[in-house]
């Protein structure tokens, strides 16, 4: 069987690979964010398929529309987690 990791780093690429390594880990931090498999000197290691799960229900696709006229392309937080403007 074969487990799908992920670490800081993978989960940085999923989500948005211009976010911070500061806010990665302030997501990973957030009671919604699945627990990790293990703490590790390197880092944290999650099960990818729960991470996956997580990012479909709090970090949904950004809808089709031009930035401008009062969007914010900037909320970087999932539900209920972004940066009140």
């Amino acid at each position: 069987m074969c487990m799908n990791l992920m670490g800081p780093g993978e989960i940085k690429q999923r989500i948005n690979a211009n976010l911070s390594r500061q806010r990665i880990y302030q997501l990973t931090q957030h009671p919604s964010f699945p627990k990790p498999l293990a703490e590790l000197a390197m880092g944290d290691v999650w099960d990818g398929d729960d991470v996956e799960e997580w990012i479909r229900e709090h970090r949904p696709a950004p809808a089709a529309h031009s930035v401008g006229a009062g969007s914010s392309s900037s909320n970087d937080g999932p539900a209920g987690i972004g940066v009140t403007r």
